[in-house]
């Protein structure tokens, strides 16, 4: 985040900020020696002067109040600015952390919806987890829906922020820790517990369980599942398993594994057989007792 300088006068809230720049232009002027008269100023070649200055600090305006600098970074500026719709500017200084900054860093996560911050794998999961719980089993599970994070950027996110200036301590803050931060205790701990990120599956691998749609969803070879009895659940709700093959190709979908197996396996399994004659393909998956991945 710049402070653009540009064609016209920019309003400088510091008054001492402001005093301080008049007191060293004086002395400029005293030094070399020419005569230093605040009324023959013009204001509007200060984008020329200051060009010449930083001429690698140049920025067009592309869209919204977004600007391209020549260096190949971007900068934008709040609405209310007077330099807001200028067709160029130039990053002529870096603000002080402090409210301002860190209202205008809010800003610009709010504009980019959340985008500009760094969603690791861990953080999006958690999000949507969490998200999940509060559509589906409710108090206390926070609302975590994008559009609620955005309306409570300073509750949840303004804590985090005291002396960050720019875009890079956004990507950098830790996302994972930032939101965990705000899960209610002592329930927040039971989170692994109710809607757990992985499902350990009875040859002792894991699969993943995305919670981004209405149901927990997850892919798994059958011959993962073999053994099952009771078909696994996560926030209250059956998880829905995409069966595959052992060349990891779906054969079928359902979120009743007891079910599937006394019912549509065994022409399944009859399929399976001719193409995979190697696996194993038993009459009764329930009670297989499945190739634990430290045996084959």
């Amino acid at each position: 985040v710049g402070v653009l300088s540009g064609a016209r006068g920019h309003d400088l809230a510091d008054r001492g900020a402001v005093h301080r720049l008049r007191d060293r232009a004086a002395d400029l002027a005293r030094r070399a020696r020419i005569p230093f008269d605040r009324s023959a100023l013009d204001a509007d070649r200060s984008g020329a002067l200051l060009l010449l200055a930083y001429p690698d600090r140049l920025a067009a305006l592309r869209r919204g109040l977004q600007y391209q600098l020549r260096a190949g970074s971007a900068a934008f500026l709040p609405s209310n600015d007077s330099l807001a719709d200028e067709p160029f500017v130039v990053a002529a200084d870096r603000p002080a952390a402090g409210e301002a900054t860190t209202a205008a860093l809010l800003a610009r996560v709010k504009v980019t919806e959340l985008n500009v911050l760094s969603w690791s794998d861990a953080a999006q999961s958690l999000r949507e987890r969490v998200e999940f719980l509060h559509l589906h089993v409710g108090e206390p599970w926070p609302d975590w829906s994008k559009a609620t994070l955005m309306a409570t950027l300073q509750e949840w996110l303004g804590p985090y922020l005291p002396g960050a200036r720019g875009r890079a301590d956004l990507e950098q803050l830790d996302l994972n820790t930032v939101l965990r931060s705000q899960l209610p205790w002592p329930q927040g701990a039971d989170l692994e517990e109710l809607a757990p990120r992985s499902l350990e599956l009875p040859t002792g691998r894991t699969a993943h369980i995305d919670y981004s749609g209405e149901q927990p969803t997850t892919s798994a070879r059958v011959q993962d599942l073999f053994g099952t009895t009771v078909h696994p659940t996560a926030g209250g709700r059956p998880i829905r398993f995409q069966l595959l093959s052992p060349a990891d190709r779906p054969i079928q979908v359902t979120a009743d594994l007891p079910g599937f197996w006394a019912g549509s396996w065994n022409e399944v399994r009859k399929e399976m057989a001719g193409r995979y004659p190697k696996h194993q393909w038993p009459d009764d998956p329930a009670k297989a007792v499945p190739k634990r991945m430290k045996d084959r």
